[in-house]
């Protein structure tokens, strides 16, 4: 914008006092014009794409204190008092993850606003180097909490697995030590009446022989 407000006066000028040079002046602030459009368009896919991999970045944290809190639910069953710690902590480190996604997605226009100022300035060159540092740091950084979410992810199902089984095993030795006191409180209650049938049994086969 800098250039065409201040050249093109003067190319219109110079063009009309020397044919030849014009030209040459005016195929030059094209080319000037054709470089600097395509300056912007690489520094905003710069930033379209530090603004994209910073949200994969937070949702990689995102998934990535899911993961964690979804592992100390799991080990709340054996971990009461301290489970129940760290999942509050998780929680709110959750809270904050969401809150700074709300965040940057609001100040997507900010941050192009400053961008189309800074385009202005002569350290532009600079800010694409900058961007790109930060977007490819940004990309592994959003690899490596995705795949640390996806391994939180597995260990919280293998231990509500093992929590699973624990309950079960639990629930069965309680329902195998209900089954045998039943049975012996049933022997118990039963033996009275067998003594008694036996004895009654004795005194019959004494009758009978006596008789």
């Amino acid at each position: 914008m800098l250039t065409a407000v201040v050249f093109l006066p003067l190319a219109a000028l110079v063009l009309f006092l020397f044919p030849t040079l014009g030209k040459l002046l005016l195929t030059l602030l094209l080319f000037l014009l054709l470089a600097q459009g395509l300056f912007l368009l690489t520094l905003v896919f710069l930033l379209l794409l530090a603004l994209g991999f910073a949200l994969l970045f937070l949702l990689a944290l995102h998934f990535l204190l899911l993961a964690l809190g979804t592992l100390l639910l799991a080990l709340r069953f054996f971990l009461l008092p301290l489970g129940a710690l760290l999942l509050t902590v998780v929680l709110f480190l959750l809270a904050a993850v969401v809150l700074l996604l709300l965040l940057l997605a609001l100040g997507a226009l900010l941050l192009a606003v400053v961008l189309v100022l800074l385009l202005l300035a002569p350290g532009a060159f600079v800010l694409i180097l900058l961007l790109t540092a930060v977007v490819l740091v940004l990309l592994a950084a959003g690899v490596v909490l995705l795949l640390a979410a996806v391994v939180l992810v597995l260990l919280a199902g293998v231990v509500l697995l093992l929590a699973t089984v624990v309950l079960v095993l639990l629930l069965a030795g309680v329902v195998l030590l209900a089954t045998v006191v039943f049975v012996a409180l049933t022997g118990v209650l039963l033996l009275p009446t067998v003594v008694l049938f036996a004895l009654a049994d004795v005194f019959l086969f004494a009758a009978v022989v006596l008789l």
